[in-house]
């Protein structure tokens, strides 16, 4: 990831097809050094969700409904992901 600079962040999103290879790379990678710098592995965890009633999503703006409709239709995708963080 980079900024709007275009430097590097040093983070990355990485998702596996197979979550058997996400749980190797976590296993395999964590802790060890990369470039002159740890790799911090983190598994991806699900955010909280605020789940709102048809009547209170009624009450919202239009806008603001339709950016939730189509939230809530692509949450039905899953992914398995591991987080890569270099420190220093």
């Amino acid at each position: 990831m980079r900024d709007k600079g275009g430097n590097s962040k040093g983070i990355s999103y990485i998702h596996f097809a197979d979550p058997k290879n996400a749980k190797l790379a976590l296993e395999g990678l964590d802790g060890k050094s990369f470039q002159g710098r740890l790799l911090h592995i983190l598994e991806a965890v699900e955010r909280k969700s605020q789940k709102l009633d048809d009547y209170e999503i009624s009450k919202l703006p239009l806008k603001k409904q339709k950016d939730l409709k189509r939230k809530m239709e692509a949450t039905g995708s899953t992914f398995k992901c591991v987080f890569f963080q270099l420190q220093s």
